[in-house]
């Protein structure tokens, strides 16, 4: 337990010092001068375990606890000389606290095996279909980039991996992507980025039948969309970042 405190400390002492910085984008970039291509690299379907009321309450102790653990440790390391005395009372109640929160919330936004079944079955569906959902991600960000039209000889090439798709607790989906930027004269890597993005759908539980199945799939066709739409635009944000 002494070492436990001794290192939850040291990582909240080493959050507070800034240490996260963004990764400067390569010297004599320009947006402008960009293309997209994707990658050859397959989009896998990622499952976040099994639904249920009672798997989705285990994990939402054990996810409530080590949020406990980081929030008691940031206001524990404000304390100064008292901090060892404060991480010796307010952790154990943080993290107690936390682990039932985090039960009891994930319990209740837990879904029902049918529903998750569906998301699945969409999901992988999804990754062998024409136009594949690389393909589309690389079309919005073709449609939306600052790249010239006119350019014929892009300076800059940028290749998208969309790596991952999946569901995720909390009855969301979720969508994970990479981007090597590279100059187009050169095949050495200049800049690697890796990008997430996720977003809710709820699924009525009153509908049944196929027009109900048909209804949720339009829900999940729906939210997939918006989530194609938000990774792009992170991808977007990062790339137009003006130095």
């Amino acid at each position: 337990m002494k070492h436990l405190r001794h290192l939850v400390l040291a990582v909240c002492l080493i959050m507070l010092s800034g240490c996260a910085t963004v990764t400067p984008l390569p010297s004599g970039f320009d947006p402008a001068q960009l293309t997209w291509v994707a990658s050859e690299q397959p989009t896998v379907v990622a499952m976040d375990g099994p639904s249920g009321k009672g798997n989705a309450a285990g994990k939402g102790a054990l996810a409530g606890a080590g949020t406990g653990l980081v929030y008691g440790s940031l206001l524990c390391a404000t304390t100064g000389l008292f901090a060892p005395i404060c991480l010796g009372t307010l952790i154990p109640a943080m993290a107690v606290g936390g682990a039932g929160a985090g039960a009891l919330t994930a319990a209740v936004v837990a879904e029902s095996v049918a529903d998750l079944e569906l998301k699945r079955g969409f999901l992988a569906d999804q990754v062998t279909a024409t136009p594949s959902p690389q393909s589309r991600l690389i079309n919005r960000l073709t449609k939306t980039s600052s790249a010239s039209p006119n350019s014929s000889a892009p300076e800059w090439v940028a290749t998208i991996a969309l790596t991952t798709v999946g569901v995720e607790s909390g009855q969301r989906l979720f969508a994970q992507a990479t981007m090597r930027l590279r100059r187009a004269a050169t095949t050495e890597d200049a800049l690697t980025s890796f990008y997430q993005a996720s977003e809710k759908v709820a699924l009525k539980s009153d509908e049944s039948s196929l027009e109900g199945d048909s209804a949720r799939l339009t829900a999940i066709n729906q939210a997939f969309d918006k989530l194609l739409d938000k990774l792009a635009q992170e991808v977007l944000l990062d790339v137009n970042r003006v130095k």
